[in-house]
């Protein structure tokens, strides 16, 4: 929810169970319950800061439960983006509880991370963690992890991904594990896979652990009747600039939630038939991301159908840029007569003094070829389905944040000029791409009238004034 143009704050609710029958064989049932709330603020795009308050809640109804506990923590992450690199810095501090004992214990968690794309086909993300915890026997237990990710695009149809992770456990050892996987999709819509992974263990009695995993899809096309007093949602989010799709993106349709799969992929399934607003959550994607169509999507379920909704991802553009007087250095500034009390206008008439603002305007322009900002100046800038709009401040200064890629029109639409002054140009056509940072000066000119300069009645000279 948007508190101000670079300010918002958000709220997420999470629940994961494991286990759900309570197989006594597996040990443990896990209910993981989470909670986030927190600001996010946005600096000249590539800069985002970000607080959070959290609360991870675990509990196990398992016949032999696991330790229960809570965690209440506070989050800060520094993030940075250049074009195609991103970096982000987060530190977590608070405080665990062990549900049975009440015993309460210091934690302590940092973790830097940097993500490059070098070509559409292509990326890697590294990171760097360390966490420090006070368990609740009174020991402090310590773990670094470092580990590298990447992916790979050959052709048009085949992936290769890879990944490595190396643990340091203190006193419990340490573990290496890696894991490569290809997979391929055919025309047909059928998708073969193979992955495979590899852990070792240092310091410990566990033993080497391999796996090997290979996969067959084949869709079926099985018919079916579809239930007519309900429909569903189905789409996919990807990335516009490859057309990859992106996962664990978030979408709300009218109070529901739903995350995209590994291909980007997500269903709202039993939907009564209606009007339903379909939102992503670009701030989980990308520090600088946006959709590139105007969201909320607006769609129609009809009983018995589906109804797609593909959402493309891009990033954000920004235009910032000021309102200025300027003087051309032709320009000649008007006097006042040598008494220092009257004015003659371009019309020989006789006036008082001029007003505050019209003063104000050729005192504070002190010469030829001077600017002077003009402040509370309303700026309108229209695309094809969305406006915006932004006030200058006190220099003259604005700036469009957060600007969908495309075709723009940035005007005045309210503001006082300046007697005497005009608006060199009154609208400009901006071409906005993603990523990109663009700039515009908006000019107000002095115009062109002719004057009289009089002394006791006497006309000792008459030019033009621009």
């Amino acid at each position: 929810m948007p508190v101000s143009d670079t300010v918002k704050l958000h709220a997420n609710y999470r629940q994961n169970k494991r286990n759900l029958d309570s197989d006594p064989s597996l040990l443990s049932a896990p209910r993981d319950t989470f909670y986030r709330i927190g600001l996010i603020h946005r600096y000249r795009r590539a800069t985002t800061l970000s607080l959070d308050l959290r609360k991870w809640k675990r509990k196990d109804p398992a016949p032999t439960p696991e330790v229960g506990f809570t965690e209440d923590t506070a989050v800060l992450t520094v993030g940075h983006q250049l074009k195609t690199v991103t970096f982000d810095l987060t530190g977590q501090w608070g405080r665990a509880q062990d549900d049975a004992t009440h015993e309460r214990s210091n934690l302590q968690r940092y973790r830097l991370g940097t993500h490059v794309r070098p070509t559409s086909r292509q990326w890697y993300s590294a990171f760097l963690e360390y966490s420090g915890k006070d368990s609740f026997g009174g020991v402090r237990r310590t773990r670094v992890s470092a580990g590298l990710r990447g992916s790979l695009r050959m052709g048009d149809r085949t992936f290769c991904r890879f990944g490595g992770r190396w643990t340091d456990y203190n006193s419990l050892g340490c573990s290496r594990t890696a894991e490569v996987g290809l997979a391929h999709s055919f025309a047909s819509k059928r998708k073969i896979s193979l992955r495979g992974r590899h852990t070792s263990w240092e310091n410990s009695t566990r033993e080497r652990e391999n796996a090997l995993m290979a996969t067959y899809t084949i869709p079926l096309k099985i018919p079916i009747t579809r239930k007519t007093s309900t429909g569903k949602i189905i789409g996919r989010v990807y990335d516009q600039g490859n057309g990859q799709g992106l996962p664990n993106a978030v979408l709300s349709l009218n109070g529901a939630t739903a995350v995209t799969d590994s291909n980007g992929e997500f269903v709202f399934p039993s939907l009564k038939p209606g009007i339903y607003h379909l939102r992503v959550d670009t701030a989980g994607i990308r520090l600088d991301s946006i959709a590139a169509q105007k969201t909320p999507l607006v769609k129609v379920v009809r009983g018995g159908r589906e109804t797609r909704a593909d959402i493309a991802i891009t990033r954000s553009a920004s235009v910032r840029g000021r309102v200025v007087i300027h003087h051309p250095t032709t320009h000649r500034n008007i006097r006042m007569d040598p008494a220092g009390d009257r004015f003659v206008l371009a019309d020989g008439n006789r006036g008082e003094p001029p007003s505050s603002n019209e003063r104000s305007v050729e005192d504070d322009a002190t010469g030829p070829g001077t600017t002077k900002g003009l402040a509370n100046i309303l700026l309108q800038l229209t695309g094809d389905s969305e406006v915006h709009r932004r006030i200058t401040d006190s220099k003259g200064n604005f700036n469009f944040e957060r600007v969908r890629p495309g075709r723009w029109r940035l005007e005045i639409v309210e503001g006082r000029i300046p007697k005497y002054y005009y608006l060199e140009k009154d609208a400009f056509d901006l071409h906005m791409a993603p990523a990109k940072d663009g700039e515009v000066v908006i000019r107000v000119l002095p115009k062109e009238r002719r004057i009289r300069m009089l002394q006791e009645g006497a006309t000792l000279r008459e030019e033009s004034e621009k």
